[in-house]
């Protein structure tokens, strides 16, 4: 395997992001071309010579909803939709992004929490908010992309992709 990594250079051990790989890369870009996104490392693009794959860390929305963490991740994500736009257009093949995109996508993802349909700050729990899941939906719907696990088990099968690592 290749090791393709990218991490934070302003705070040590906070941020990054990694893919391993068979296949030799034909180009590796870091970043995004935004300073606060490239500076803590969030994002790896990587071309090969039939398909473009690119690897996220998506800034976490902080716990019980701060605005500052808020504010961060709705920046980046417009920042990435950019980014994203900007790669799909190249004509380089499909692209592909995987990573932690740090969302909770359906109750099927949630191990044990109903997720709520209004806006909360009551028990509010990273990655689960309903503006975090109406962004991921628009930004998939958008650029016409899908959630391969959900798509490769349709229900009724069970099976989580999220799981709270935190007890209050």
């Amino acid at each position: 395997y290749t090791a393709v990594f990218h991490w934070s250079t302003t705070r040590k051990g906070y941020s990054g992001a990694l893919i391993l790989t068979r296949e030799q890369p034909t180009e590796v870009k870091f970043g995004i071309d935004v300073t606060d996104v490239d500076e803590e490392g969030r994002v790896i693009t990587v071309y090969y010579p039939s398909y473009v794959v690119i690897a996220p860390y998506v800034p976490c929305s902080g716990r019980q909803g701060d605005p500052r963490s808020k504010a961060k991740r709705l920046k980046f994500d417009a920042d990435f939709n950019v980014h994203y736009k900007k790669v799909a257009a190249s004509g380089r093949g499909p692209v592909f992004v995987i990573g932690d995109l740090n969302v909770v996508n359906t109750q099927r993802d949630c191990s044990h929490l109903p997720l709520r349909e209004k806006e909360t700050t009551e028990q509010f729990f990273p990655s689960t908010s309903p503006w975090e899941r109406r962004n991921f939906h628009t930004f998939c719907r958008e650029n016409g992309l899908y959630d391969v696990w959900d798509q490769q088990n349709p229900p009724p099968k069970r099976g989580n992709t999220w799981h709270r690592h935190k007890r209050d």
